[in-house]
């Protein structure tokens, strides 16, 4: 509520950017499962998602590292978005976002676990299913005709992602 966007901006306006994330992520996850979490930042975040392909088409910003907080979200997506550019077969898309779930150790994914609970949510936000992932690319396949649509509608044409395969594939 009102109240709440209140809290958020004060507590930005503070310096504590990472309590003031910890509300807006508490908000906008709330009642809701990963898949709708993923769709939510997938539309949310896509103007963002076309910038950051951008920067990694230009051969001038190599070599590149994709990372984040977890290295299971925002990232796991950057890297489906790119793979999904480069005409990767969907399989391999699926094999790579579910590295995430190997990728980060028991202990961290624990504290993100409790983290998830303290804000009232539920904690197996922090585990990738292989089901969540499938249903993300019949998300993407049928809103927007796939990765490539996905981008496009977004603002990293067509043309640059043929770009982009110029450059990844010389």
């Amino acid at each position: 509520g009102f109240w709440e966007k209140v809290g958020v901006a004060v507590l930005g306006g503070l310096c504590q950017g990472d309590r003031a994330e910890q509300i807006v992520v508490s908000l906008a996850l709330k009642g809701k499962g990963a898949e709708e979490f993923y769709r939510g930042l997938l539309e949310a975040q896509g103007e963002d998602f076309a910038y950051l392909m951008d920067v990694i088409a230009d051969p001038s910003n190599h070599p590149i590292v994709i990372s984040d907080s977890q290295g299971k979200d925002t990232a796991a997506l950057l890297s489906l978005l790119f793979l999904g550019t480069l005409s990767t077969p969907p399989d391999e898309i699926i094999d790579d976002f579910m590295t995430s779930q190997s990728a980060i150790p028991d202990d961290a994914r624990r504290s993100q676990a409790s983290s998830l609970a303290l804000l009232g949510l539920d904690p197996t936000l922090s585990f990738v299913e292989l089901d969540t992932v499938e249903t993300l690319l019949d998300f993407l396949n049928g809103r927007y005709g796939g990765i490539p649509g996905y981008l496009d509608y977004y603002g990293f044409t067509h043309e640059k992602q043929k770009e982009m395969q110029k450059v990844f594939f010389k």
